[in-house]
């Protein structure tokens, strides 16, 4: 089962729960889940002034490109 691309065109939500569904955090099975999530990663870090849920998330996800 293949990944799909993520759109980068949308606000990104304020809330952990609702960047949840946006992309799920969990283990980088592949190029395309992990290109995702390198984009996510820089769509928060060009917001500037995150909330903590987003700052929660971003966490998150480094910590997932990371291992």
């Amino acid at each position: 089962m293949g990944s799909t691309r993520i759109s980068g065109k949308e606000k990104l939500p304020g809330k952990f729960e609702d960047l949840m569904l946006v992309l799920p955090p969990r283990a980088i099975a592949d190029e395309v889940h992990y290109e995702n999530t390198v984009e996510m990663i820089d769509r928060l870090m060009a917001i500037g002034r995150l909330t903590k849920g987003q700052s929660l998330y971003l966490e998150t996800l480094v910590q997932l490109v990371q291992a």
